[in-house]
Protein backbone atom coordinates (compact mmCIF):
# COMPACT_ATOMS: atom_id res chain seq x y z
CA UNK A 1 0.00 0.00 0.00
CA UNK A 2 1.75 3.20 -0.92
CA UNK A 3 1.70 6.36 1.15
CA UNK A 4 -0.81 9.33 0.48
CA UNK A 5 1.92 11.67 -0.33
CA UNK A 6 3.51 9.29 -2.82
CA UNK A 7 2.85 8.70 -7.01
CA UNK A 8 3.96 5.40 -8.62
CA UNK A 9 5.53 6.23 -12.18
CA UNK A 10 6.56 3.32 -14.74
CA UNK A 11 9.99 5.15 -15.59
CA UNK A 12 11.70 7.75 -13.54
CA UNK A 13 11.72 10.25 -15.95
CA UNK A 14 8.32 10.74 -15.76
CA UNK A 15 8.86 11.35 -11.55
CA UNK A 16 11.33 13.96 -12.52
CA UNK A 17 9.33 15.98 -14.88
CA UNK A 18 6.69 16.05 -11.97
CA UNK A 19 9.80 17.26 -9.19
CA UNK A 20 10.68 19.93 -11.98
CA UNK A 21 7.58 21.30 -12.50
CA UNK A 22 7.12 21.61 -8.51
CA UNK A 23 10.45 23.39 -8.61
CA UNK A 24 12.72 20.73 -7.19
CA UNK A 25 16.48 21.43 -8.78
CA UNK A 26 17.79 18.91 -10.68
CA UNK A 27 20.91 17.82 -8.01
CA UNK A 28 17.79 16.99 -5.24
CA UNK A 29 15.75 14.55 -7.29
CA UNK A 30 16.94 11.55 -5.77
CA UNK A 31 16.16 12.54 -2.65
CA UNK A 32 12.10 12.79 -3.66
CA UNK A 33 12.30 9.21 -6.16
CA UNK A 34 12.86 5.70 -4.87
CA UNK A 35 12.52 2.24 -6.64
CA UNK A 36 9.70 0.24 -5.80
CA UNK A 37 10.17 -3.18 -7.68
CA UNK A 38 9.51 -2.07 -11.92
CA UNK A 39 8.40 0.88 -10.60
CA UNK A 40 9.48 4.64 -9.22
CA UNK A 41 7.97 6.50 -6.14
CA UNK A 42 7.80 9.95 -6.21
CA UNK A 43 7.61 11.30 -2.68
CA UNK A 44 5.39 14.76 -4.18
CA UNK A 45 4.15 15.99 -0.52
CA UNK A 46 8.21 15.88 0.87
CA UNK A 47 9.13 17.44 -2.23
CA UNK A 48 7.18 20.53 -2.13
CA UNK A 49 8.06 21.07 1.43
CA UNK A 50 11.44 20.81 0.47
CA UNK A 51 10.89 23.64 -2.50
CA UNK A 52 8.77 25.79 0.25
CA UNK A 53 11.91 25.90 2.73
CA UNK A 54 14.42 26.55 -0.30
CA UNK A 55 12.25 29.70 -0.31
CA UNK A 56 12.46 30.56 2.75
CA UNK A 57 16.25 30.11 3.16
CA UNK A 58 16.56 32.36 0.22
CA UNK A 59 14.13 34.98 1.39
CA UNK A 60 16.39 35.01 4.87
CA UNK A 61 19.58 35.14 2.40
CA UNK A 62 18.25 38.18 0.34
CA UNK A 63 17.53 40.19 3.98
CA UNK A 64 20.85 39.69 5.37
CA UNK A 65 22.70 40.60 2.21
CA UNK A 66 20.44 43.82 1.61
CA UNK A 67 20.95 45.01 5.76
CA UNK A 68 24.90 44.07 5.12
CA UNK A 69 24.30 46.37 1.88
CA UNK A 70 22.61 48.96 3.79
CA UNK A 71 24.90 49.16 6.79
CA UNK A 72 28.06 49.46 3.97
CA UNK A 73 26.48 52.02 1.88
CA UNK A 74 25.54 54.29 5.41
CA UNK A 75 29.61 53.67 6.61
CA UNK A 76 30.45 54.87 2.83
CA UNK A 77 28.11 57.75 2.67
CA UNK A 78 30.52 60.80 2.87
CA UNK A 79 33.86 58.98 2.41
CA UNK A 80 33.92 56.79 -0.95
CA UNK A 81 32.02 58.11 -4.49
CA UNK A 82 29.22 57.28 -5.75
CA UNK A 83 31.69 54.85 -7.91
CA UNK A 84 32.61 52.91 -4.66
CA UNK A 85 28.82 52.51 -3.34
CA UNK A 86 27.79 51.38 -6.64
CA UNK A 87 30.38 48.96 -7.07
CA UNK A 88 29.47 47.48 -3.73
CA UNK A 89 26.21 47.09 -4.76
CA UNK A 90 26.41 45.63 -7.47
CA UNK A 91 28.75 42.60 -5.93
CA UNK A 92 26.54 42.29 -3.65
CA UNK A 93 23.73 41.51 -6.40
CA UNK A 94 26.13 38.84 -7.55
CA UNK A 95 26.26 37.38 -4.19
CA UNK A 96 22.81 36.97 -4.06
CA UNK A 97 22.46 35.61 -7.18
CA UNK A 98 24.89 32.76 -6.13
CA UNK A 99 22.81 32.26 -3.13
CA UNK A 100 19.77 31.71 -4.88
CA UNK A 101 21.47 28.81 -7.04
CA UNK A 102 23.63 27.51 -3.72
CA UNK A 103 21.05 27.15 -1.23
CA UNK A 104 21.20 23.20 -0.04
CA UNK A 105 18.60 20.57 0.65
CA UNK A 106 16.89 20.83 3.83
CA UNK A 107 19.76 23.42 5.52
CA UNK A 108 23.10 22.79 6.01
CA UNK A 109 26.15 24.52 4.09
CA UNK A 110 25.65 25.75 0.65
CA UNK A 111 27.29 24.35 -2.13
CA UNK A 112 29.00 27.06 -3.77
CA UNK A 113 31.13 26.19 -7.00
CA UNK A 114 34.40 25.71 -7.18
CA UNK A 115 36.91 27.39 -8.95
CA UNK A 116 38.08 25.66 -12.51
CA UNK A 117 41.75 24.15 -11.90
CA UNK A 118 44.00 26.09 -14.13
CA UNK A 119 45.67 24.02 -17.16
CA UNK A 120 48.53 24.72 -18.63
CA UNK A 121 50.36 23.68 -21.65
CA UNK A 122 53.64 21.62 -21.64
CA UNK A 123 55.97 20.09 -24.13
CA UNK A 124 57.05 16.88 -23.91
CA UNK A 125 58.85 15.13 -26.96
CA UNK A 126 58.36 17.25 -28.80
CA UNK A 127 54.52 17.69 -28.45
CA UNK A 128 51.94 20.07 -26.41
CA UNK A 129 49.84 18.42 -23.42
CA UNK A 130 47.50 20.26 -21.39
CA UNK A 131 48.79 19.15 -17.67
CA UNK A 132 46.39 20.24 -14.59
CA UNK A 133 49.15 21.32 -12.40
CA UNK A 134 53.12 21.90 -12.35
CA UNK A 135 55.03 19.18 -9.97
CA UNK A 136 57.29 20.46 -7.37
CA UNK A 137 60.39 20.31 -10.10
CA UNK A 138 58.74 22.07 -12.25
CA UNK A 139 57.49 24.91 -10.16
CA UNK A 140 61.07 25.20 -8.71
CA UNK A 141 63.73 23.60 -10.80
CA UNK A 142 66.22 23.79 -7.98
CA UNK A 143 64.38 20.71 -6.19
CA UNK A 144 64.99 18.34 -9.15
CA UNK A 145 66.09 14.85 -8.14
CA UNK A 146 69.74 14.74 -8.90
CA UNK A 147 70.51 10.82 -10.53
CA UNK A 148 72.17 8.59 -8.40
CA UNK A 149 75.48 8.26 -9.41
CA UNK A 150 77.89 4.92 -8.77
CA UNK A 151 78.73 4.15 -5.62
CA UNK A 152 82.90 3.63 -5.15
CA UNK A 153 82.96 -0.12 -2.92
CA UNK A 154 84.77 0.94 0.53
CA UNK A 155 88.41 0.05 0.50
CA UNK A 156 89.06 -2.82 3.45
CA UNK A 157 91.50 -4.65 4.35
CA UNK A 158 90.24 -8.08 3.36
CA UNK A 159 88.75 -6.17 -0.27
CA UNK A 160 92.30 -4.76 -0.75
CA UNK A 161 94.08 -8.43 0.44
CA UNK A 162 91.78 -10.77 -2.00
CA UNK A 163 92.36 -8.49 -4.97
CA UNK A 164 96.27 -8.10 -4.45
CA UNK A 165 96.32 -12.14 -4.19
CA UNK A 166 94.21 -12.42 -7.37
CA UNK A 167 96.11 -10.35 -9.16
CA UNK A 168 99.06 -12.30 -8.30
CA UNK A 169 101.19 -10.46 -5.76
CA UNK A 170 103.32 -12.58 -3.15
CA UNK A 171 102.69 -12.50 0.78
CA UNK A 172 105.43 -10.33 1.23
CA UNK A 173 103.99 -8.07 -1.39
CA UNK A 174 100.40 -8.16 -0.21
CA UNK A 175 101.92 -7.38 3.82
CA UNK A 176 103.94 -4.80 2.68
CA UNK A 177 100.14 -2.54 0.70
CA UNK A 178 97.92 -3.55 3.99
CA UNK A 179 100.64 -2.44 6.45
CA UNK A 180 101.19 0.82 4.36
CA UNK A 181 97.54 1.46 3.57
CA UNK A 182 95.66 0.10 6.76
CA UNK A 183 98.89 1.45 9.40
CA UNK A 184 98.79 -2.47 10.82
CA UNK A 185 101.24 -3.68 13.45
CA UNK A 186 103.25 -7.08 12.66
CA UNK A 187 100.46 -8.80 14.58
CA UNK A 188 98.74 -8.93 11.31
CA UNK A 189 101.47 -10.27 9.44
CA UNK A 190 99.32 -13.57 9.21
CA UNK A 191 96.47 -11.44 7.34
CA UNK A 192 98.30 -12.52 3.58
CA UNK A 193 98.61 -16.02 4.01
CA UNK A 194 95.03 -16.55 5.48
CA UNK A 195 93.39 -15.16 3.11
CA UNK A 196 95.65 -16.64 0.45
CA UNK A 197 93.73 -20.05 1.80
CA UNK A 198 90.56 -18.43 1.50
CA UNK A 199 90.85 -17.35 -2.23
CA UNK A 200 92.24 -20.63 -2.81
CA UNK A 201 89.31 -22.54 -0.98
CA UNK A 202 86.46 -20.49 -3.13
CA UNK A 203 88.58 -21.32 -6.45
CA UNK A 204 89.64 -17.59 -6.95
CA UNK A 205 93.63 -18.90 -7.08
CA UNK A 206 95.10 -22.06 -7.93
Amino acid sequence: MKAPDTKQFKNRSSATDVLRAIGVPTRDYNLFIEPVGELFACKISLAKQHVETLAKQTAVSDAKINKAVENIAKQLSGVASDAAAAAVTQAAQKVIATTHDAVPPFGGFPNFPTAPRLERTVVRDGRKQKSKSATTSEKNPSLKKVPNTPRTEKRTVSSVARGLIVAGKTNDEVWAALKSEFKLDDSKKSYPAWYRRECKTKGLIK
